[in-house]
């Protein structure tokens, strides 16, 4: 008890000491800030935007998650750069970074300024462990009417805790303004306590290198009704050369898949000046290697002139030329001597290169058949999930993968198909959705999920997500590279407005896969082939058709068997006419996808057909 007296008079101290602090700084680049309660500081003057006409209510936060990109009415000042899209993270903070997610970990949540794992370049209004839920806890944004200022308010928002019993109410709000480009945060109501007793609490201004920022209180909470203005500098002597890459293919640097022998992949990237200063040339160099570090193709191009904030397209000379299927990446850096950022010069993208002759072709961002981790959700509410979009359209998903490493309170999980017709290519539409029952399941081990029916996309792609059936079921995940950076977390609902990009997509891979087929029609034999494909596949009639010719073989006759997902035998046929046309009545098979073998002696043939009702 006497232990616990003293503590709380240390805290009390430690409390009292920070609070009387009402300015602070400058840091490296100039910036300072002072509180309502400093002479030459704010005045607490909140601004109500619920309601207004405008205002727009952000509705896909839940638990330690982040919202898509939002784009400022004109790019926004921050440090040497500009910014011209935020996003808003559940925890009590915003981030110009499509990489920051500052989850709570074990450790808690990091000082101001440290670079780290969970990101950079963002400002933390209240970070700690809070939670948006249907009933507790809302977010808004609002550009002013002369787009002189950007509000974002969280209000009555509650700290997590394991019980998902929410307790108190937090309620503050971040005012960007143009008008001189400073940032103020102000706090309305605070109640309630984080569950944490270190690193609960993190709150100011950090760059996009992580070694720049303003700490305001570490570990104290702010009071109700008070403010807190960062204050851009007048005049910084702070000479910035930095040189960035962008993006390479696409701007999310989301993994891609190609086809093998399917012509050259030309590599695209963009590269910035995100400095201060003038550049005038710098190389860019990027080049495909394979899984294993070996060198596919390089290609050096000159970037510049570009003054700060401009951006340029590279295409490089030399091309990819995929003629293996397996997984290589493509890496672009920047090659600006004295480049003040070096975490920001290089991107890795992953490339799935994937053999589209096969009957069955798998999509996968990893080859493994173990697990190194465990992805679980706290409550059971959660789920995992990857973004696929195969490199040839229209295509059939026939069936999921998911590796299970626990399933304790035998709860069993779901695995849903959503569309990429949202938003931007969000999820969208949901196409379909499985129970998989508990103890039907191998734990440690690759599990294969039939759909209810087969399923036929046109073009785009698609979200493949596990959900867990209850609490203590767990997906395995791998850390080996390339890292695909699709995957995703599902917190608190499984609904399209639930997906966050997953906290550790930069060094895990969540261990889902799907398996697809090509839309085949009539199709004339290649030469020198014996058997065609079945067409049309997939298939809502009464046949399937397939051509072939064995005059050029030795065969007089062969067999034609066909088998269900499970390996039983559904027909058997014996075919004697050396060339023609096979067909296969199929009107009294269900939905699915069926394996066809074909034999006669020495010569095996395996051909796949889906069937759809």
């Amino acid at each position: 008890m006497k232990k616990l007296v003293l503590s709380l008079m240390a805290l009390a101290a430690i409390t009292f000491s920070l609070k009387a602090q009402t300015s602070g700084g400058p840091d490296t680049y100039g910036y300072t800030w002072r509180t309502d309660l400093d002479p030459n500081g704010p005045a607490y003057n909140w601004v109500e935007i619920d309601g207004l006409p405008n205002t727009v209510e952000v509705t896909t936060l839940t638990d330690d998650n982040v919202t898509s990109a939002i784009a400022f009415p004109t790019p926004f000042h921050y440090y040497w750069y500009d910014v011209s899209n935020f996003r808003i993270g559940s925890n009590g903070y915003i981030t110009f970074s499509p990489t920051t997610n500052l989850a709570s970990v074990i450790g808690g949540f990091p000082p101001i300024p440290a670079p780290g794992s969970q990101g950079d370049d963002y400002i933390g209004g209240f970070v700690t462990d809070l939670i948006f839920d249907p009933s507790q806890g809302r977010c808004y944004y609002n550009f002013t009417p002369n787009n002189d200022s950007v509000i974002v308010t969280f209000d009555s928002v509650p700290f997590w805790d394991a019980a998902l019993s929410f307790t108190g109410a937090n309620t503050f709000q971040f005012i960007f303004s143009y008008v001189d480009s400073s940032i103020t945060v102000q706090y309305k109501e605070q109640t309630g306590a984080s569950a944490a007793t270190s690193g609960f609490l993190s709150t100011g201004i950090e760059n996009n290198s992580g070694t720049i920022g303003l700490q305001y209180l570490f570990d104290i909470y702010p009071t109700a009704l008070s403010a807190v203005k960062y204050y851009y500098p007048a005049v910084t002597t702070l000479a910035i050369n930095d040189a960035s890459t962008t993006y390479n293919d696409n701007t999310d640097n989301g993994a891609i898949f190609l086809s093998k022998n399917g012509g050259p992949y030309t590599l695209k990237t963009e590269v910035s000046n995100t400095g201060n200063q003038p550049l005038t040339t710098f190389n860019v160099k990027s080049e495909i290697r394979s899984a294993t570090n070996i060198l596919q193709v390089t290609s050096t191009t000159a970037a510049g002139p570009l003054n700060p904030g401009q951006s340029q397209l590279i295409t490089q000379a030399n091309a990819f030329t995929p003629s293996a299927a397996g997984a290589f990446f493509f890496r672009t850096d920047t090659q600006l001597p004295g480049d003040a950022t070096p975490s920001n010069n290089r991107k890795d993208v992953e490339i799935q290169v994937i053999d589209t002759t096969l009957g069955a072709i798998t999509l996968a961002y990893e080859a493994a058949n173990a697990s190194t981790t465990s992805v679980s959700w706290s409550g059971g509410d959660g789920g995992s999930a990857v973004y696929m979009k195969p490199s040839f359209s229209p295509y059939i998903i026939n069936s999921v993968s998911e590796f299970i490493t626990a399933d304790a309170n035998g709860n069993g999980y779901s695995m849903m198909i959503f569309d990429d017709n949202g938003l931007n290519g969000s999820p969208g539409t949901l196409l379909d959705s499985v129970f998989v029952a508990p103890a039907t399941f191998t734990l440690n081990a690759w599990t294969t999920t039939q759909l209810t029916t087969p399923l036929v996309k046109n073009s785009g792609g698609f979200y493949l997500l596990w959900y867990m059936g209850g609490d203590q079921v767990a997906i395995g995940s791998v850390s080996t590279t390339p890292l695909s950076n699709r995957s995703f977390e599902v917190l608190v609902g499984s609904g399209p407005s639930s997906f966050a990009s997953y906290r550790d997509r930069a060094t895990n891979e969540l261990m889902l896969r799907a398996s697809i087929s090509k839309v085949v029609s009539v199709t004339e034999l290649e030469k020198g082939e014996l058997f065609g494909n079945f067409y049309p596949n997939p298939s809502s009639s009464d046949k399937v058709s397939m051509t072939y010719d064995l005059t050029s073989s030795t065969a007089s006759e062969f067999t034609v068997s066909v088998y269900d997902t499970k390996g039983q035998l559904v027909q058997n046929n014996l075919v004697s006419s050396p060339k023609g046309t096979l067909e296969l009545n199929i009107h009294d098979l269900p939905s699915g996808l069926y394996l066809c073998k074909i034999g006669s002696g020495s010569m095996q043939v395996e051909r796949r057909f889906t069937v759809i009702k």
